[in-house]
């Protein structure tokens, strides 16, 4: 499961809140994550897969999504995450 949201206390004027979520079954080559969306915020994208590349700083993992382009502006983000607590 994934969930993002943009984490800002108060929004500037004019600004949407970003928010994005998916779930679904996932496969891992070593390289690359796909997940098979079962569930989504943005149901365009139910029955897709989000191929997501991988690699790994110390302990964190980083997800690195395709480019999106906004307009004219071509964005470019990455998503990390690091456990916080061991079994």
């Amino acid at each position: 499961m994934s969930v993002v949201c943009d984490g800002w206390k108060e929004l500037p004027a004019g600004v949407s809140r970003e928010y994005s979520s998916y779930c679904g079954n996932y496969t891992y080559d070593g390289e690359r994550l796909v997940t098979r969306v079962d569930a989504a915020s943005d149901t365009s994208r139910i029955g897709s897969d989000q191929v997501r590349g991988v690699r790994f700083e110390g302990e964190r993992m980083v997800l690195i999504p395709p480019p999106r382009r906004t307009g004219e502006i071509e964005e470019h983000r990455e998503i990390t995450w690091e456990r916080i607590a061991g079994e």
